[in-house]
């Protein structure tokens, strides 16, 4: 059983642990704020001798784990908005264009509770039971979603109290971009094709980007580690002769670093401008972070974060 440790016990744990401190008074005055499990059980990884578990690279100081600690807080920081922006954006384009679907005679095919019907999505042609179960998990998260929201959001209250059914663009304000990664994947090919022309990619591209980028904004909103994010979402090959750099970068990332991956799939949805100004809050984050290493090096953390060497280059 972990037996509960005060501040001064957490500090004596930390030397005992072969970890220097510079400033006690101010380290203590960190873990009260940050807790000694978000910092030290967070963030000690990259600083121990050969991956065990308490055996720490000589010289390692309290400060250059912190220092790593309040960069990832940083940079989730920055990367959330970013993120809920581009969430909305895409929640908002992939809900109005399964809304404004229309037979041939310019009826609503999806008016009213559509979203709940499954002849609403694509459930025909090859693998045809996969694709219903898949779209049955799908009506069923959107059904609790409902439930969830009922009595608890006034604009959901007041349609199923006057008309009995709520319409999806107002539910769409409930739904989590998990679920929109999963509507979209469900939507008939068409409705998929629609949305991911305007991107200029396949609508199978579109919804690799869709569940990396849903992936990182459940990193950020559930303040998870997000500079060693790992996933095996493999990024959409770019074309070698329109973007050459991109093109050795996706085929030699490897699999699990994902961060690096978010990047890339960011700069399809957010605007030019946007995108360099983030990746200049990024690189000045990564700089001051590098003053504060001494016993492992800014490169080792690029190399978790699945940054490679010349990542401001790929990002151009």
């Amino acid at each position: 059983m972990k037996k509960f440790l005060t501040i001064e016990n957490q500090i004596t744990r930390i030397m005992d642990m072969g970890v220097e401190i510079d400033n006690v008074d101010k380290a203590k005055k960190l873990l009260e704020h940050h807790s000694y499990y978000n910092v030290i059980n967070g963030y000690r990884r990259p600083f121990l001798y050969h991956g065990r578990r308490h055996s720490f690279i000589r010289d390692t100081k309290f400060e250059e784990i912190f220092a790593l600690y309040d960069f990832d807080r940083r940079l989730r920081n920055t990367l959330f908005p970013i993120l809920l922006d581009v969430e909305n954006t895409l929640k908002t384009e992939i809900l109005y264009e399964f809304s404004k679907t229309t037979d041939n005679e310019g009826h609503l095919l999806h008016d009213g509770d559509g979203y709940l019907k499954l002849s609403s999505y694509d459930v025909n042609g090859e693998n045809n039971e996969r694709k219903i179960k898949y779209t049955l998990n799908l009506i069923g998260d959107l059904q609790k979603t409902l439930t969830n929201s009922f009595q608890k959001s006034e604009s959901v209250d007041h349609y199923l109290l006057n008309y009995g059914y709520v319409p999806l663009w107002v539910l769409g304000t409930q739904i989590t971009f998990g679920t929109i990664s999963k509507f979209y994947q469900s939507m008939k090919q068409s409705n998929r094709q629609a949305i991911s022309r305007k991107y200029s990619m396949s609508d199978d591209d579109f919804l690799t980007l869709l569940k990396l980028l849903a992936l990182s904004r459940n990193y950020c909103a559930h303040y998870n580690r997000l500079y060693c994010m790992k996933s095996n979402i493999l990024l959409p090959t770019p074309n070698i002769d329109v973007y050459p750099t991109q093109h050795r970068f996706v085929t030699t990332l490897p699999n699990q670093q994902a961060l690096f991956k978010v990047f890339i799939a960011l700069k399809y949805f957010v605007p030019k401008k946007s995108f360099k100004s983030l990746i200049n809050v990024v690189k000045t984050s990564i700089d001051a972070l590098g003053l504060k290493m001494k016993v492992i090096t800014i490169n080792d953390i690029l190399d978790i974060m699945g940054f490679p060497s010349d990542w401001l280059t790929i990002t151009e």
